[in-house]
């Protein structure tokens, strides 16, 4: 049973786990419509494409990854203010275009 975090109006917050179980990684990349990758370089990118278990997903064989350019991976890591227009500016389009 999840804790639940008592929150300061008198609401209660579920408490949930914030990292994916290590045996469940695969499953749940697997059910993915697309996959962000915040990725800095191409090789990067090519690395992450020739582990076996990425080989493997739907995404991959679909072509539904989205791999982000440096300035984007650094946008979303960051979640500021500042940053949110760049991702609203950028990430869009490379959605579409996985998704098309």
């Amino acid at each position: 049973m999840a804790h639940r975090v008592p929150h300061p109006d008198g609401f209660a917050v579920p408490q949930t786990p914030a990292l994916i179980p290590r045996a469940d990684i695969a499953s749940v990349l697997d059910a993915a419509d697309v996959l962000i990758w915040t990725t800095e370089s191409d090789q990067e990118r090519d690395a992450l494409l020739a582990d076996p278990a990425i080989a493997e997903l739907r995404a991959t064989t679909r072509k539904r990854h989205v791999f982000t350019p440096k300035d984007l991976a650094g946008a979303i890591a960051f979640a500021s203010p500042l940053s949110y227009p760049v991702v609203a500016d950028q990430l869009p389009p490379l959605l579409d275009q996985a998704l098309t």
